[in-house]
């Protein structure tokens, strides 16, 4: 879970080192749309913020793990 106030995230030492990578780009998500003022909106709207961001995060794991020159692009040419 994020830290608000210290604007950290804790993972579970003893999950899988998968479960601790989806774990942190799932709570990455949650702080930019809270950073960005989205949560708030996506309340109003009544869109599940937990589904949207599971559903983001998981997406995004897949991505990069399926594309190792995708990450390798994005981790060079920044």
């Amino acid at each position: 879970h994020i830290n608000d106030g210290a604007l950290v995230i804790h993972l579970n030492a003893s999950c899988s080192p998968s479960v601790k990578c989806e774990t942190l780009y799932h709570e990455v998500l949650h702080g930019l749309l809270e950073g960005g003022g989205f949560s708030h909106l996506l309340k109003e709207a009544g869109v599940n913020e937990e589904a949207l961001v599971q559903s983001l995060s998981m997406g995004l794991v897949d991505t990069l793990r399926r594309s190792p020159s995708l990450v390798q692009r994005l981790k060079y040419e920044s």
